[in-house]
């Protein structure tokens, strides 16, 4: 009967904990100047990398493997994100809901991507790239009422996209789907914490549908049932005490430029071998050749667009970037690999030539003529870059006839 006991004492502990917690946290958590501006979500607070902390904002999902919370907005080192209650991540506004029977006068554009689309860096969500390409599409068609929706979360690639695609936003009757990828896709062994992995053996699925998968199986027996709730107790205590520890001392500032931030998207693992390479792209087209057989069988556009990063995208480095240029240890794999989706992109522009649906585009060197520093961190944006980006995809967009006035 000692392990009853046990498990008793377990389930007590983890109320309690979870309880006084969100007591606890729910009041010295609240930051009065961001929550008066977001009165319909649960602010979380300043969240670094810890483990366990971002659990509330990222919730976990059985086809997608995990997926942004639904009304939650968190500081992380100087940056405000927020999601919306249908879960997209916002575009400046947190209180706009999508209507699944899209008004007749709306063109409804969806942009898929990982965190370079969802606004990781951004300082506030009107800063992100949906949000800049719909100033974008405003400035360039003001005759047209546009609905631009966030479906960006944070490492997601391409195989995520298409699942996301195909499941949901489908249903939402988009007129455009823009996809902007390239730095997710990259098979450069365990990138971001783990969250992309090259050896796994299932091109869809995600380290996090393995993770919950083992948690579920799990489950079905007793012994493994007990060791799960241990490890959430373990979990709960974990985050509790972190979160004890942030609000109970000062606010920190952001961290020099060569700490956190940079360092992010810096691969734990060798770089790949050619042969993952091209494993891993061919994933990547087969990705987008599904999201292109999506908009031919539900008579939406979808417009592919190649991301630039540090490194491959022929620009001249400013002083400002140059600091950051340390940081992008895998700069031979971005390389190698950038070669071969910049052909493969171009073969797949020649497939999709005769279509009207689809529009396919190279945006890797479009920094090249640009002096201004665009760069937050090797890959991710400043206003600026963004601002550029939205522009050139709205130009691209006008040229491929898929936006007519």
């Amino acid at each position: 009967m000692k392990w009853v006991a046990r498990t008793l004492l377990g389930l007590a502990l983890l109320a309690i904990t979870a309880n006084f917690g969100r007591v606890f946290h729910g009041n010295r958590s609240q930051r009065p100047h961001i929550q008066a501006t977001l009165p319909s979500q649960e602010y979380l607070g300043h969240l670094e990398q810890v483990r366990g902390l971002w659990r509330e904002f990222y919730e976990p999902d059985s086809l997608l493997g995990y997926r942004l919370g639904r009304s939650k907005a968190v500081s992380h080192w100087g940056s405000l994100y927020v999601t919306t209650s249908q879960g997209f991540a916002s575009i400046g506004k947190s209180d706009v809901v999508y209507l699944r029977e899209k008004p007749k006068d709306v063109f409804r554009v969806v942009v898929l991507g990982g965190s370079t689309v969802f606004g990781d860096t951004a300082l506030d969500p009107g800063q992100n790239l949906p949000a800049q390409i719909l100033a974008a599409l405003q400035a360039h068609f003001p005759k047209k009422d546009f609905e631009v929706i966030n479906a960006g979360c944070n490492s997601y690639n391409s195989g995520h996209e298409a699942l996301y695609l195909m499941s949901e936003l489908v249903d939402f009757k988009p007129d455009l789907v823009i996809v902007y990828d390239g730095w997710n896709d990259m098979p450069v062994g365990v990138v971001d914490g783990g969250l992309r992995s090259a050896g796994r053996q299932n091109h869809i699925k995600s380290p996090e549908h393995y993770y919950f998968e083992n948690r579920e199986r799990a489950s079905h027996s007793v012994w493994g049932a007990f060791k799960t709730l241990l490890d959430t107790v373990g979990d709960t205590i974990r985050v509790f005490a972190a979160k004890t520890w942030r609000d109970l001392t000062p606010v920190r500032p952001s961290p020099p430029a060569d700490q956190e931030r940079f360092s992010r998207g810096v691969p734990t693992e060798g770089a790949s071998s050619q042969a993952d390479l091209l494993r891993q792209l061919s994933n990547y087209r087969e990705h987008l050749e599904i999201m292109l057989d999506l908009a031919v069988r539900h008579r939406f556009k979808i417009a592919f667009f190649l991301q630039p990063i540090m490194t491959v995208d022929g620009k001249r480095l400013t002083a400002d970037e140059n600091r950051i240029l340390p940081y992008a240890h895998d700069a031979t794999a971005r390389k190698m690999y950038y070669l071969e989706a910049r052909k493969m992109f171009q073969d797949l522009k020649r497939q999709a030539s005769g279509s009207r649906l689809a529009c396919v585009s190279d945006l890797s060197r479009v920094f090249a003529p640009v002096a201004a520093s665009v760069y937050a961190d090797t890959g991710h944006l400043l206003l600026h870059g963004e601002q550029i980006v939205a522009a050139e995809i709205v130009k691209r967009l006008d040229g491929c006839n898929l936006i007519n006035e």
